[in-house]
């Protein structure tokens, strides 16, 4: 989903998504499109069920893989 391929309001359809922000906080969206035009991706859908379990200590790093899962390496 492109901020091209949105309408300036989303319609209220889709259900609710869980995104992350440009600045990596996760957040709840009442859908895609909404979620796109904010400037946030689609990790799921549905809403966000835990915070991030990943830290800014340590040399472990979080990333969060194409099917949207985030994992600790």
């Amino acid at each position: 989903l492109t901020r091209e391929k949105c309408p300036e309001q989303c319609k209220p359809d889709g259900g609710a998504v869980c995104a992350i922000s440009d600045k990596g906080a996760r957040g709840n969206y009442a859908n895609a499109c909404e979620a796109t035009l904010q400037g946030a991706r689609v990790l799921h859908k549905g809403k966000c069920l835990a915070a991030s379990n990943c830290n800014r200590r340590g040399f472990r790093v979080c990333a969060t893989a194409a099917n949207g899962v985030e994992t600790q390496y």
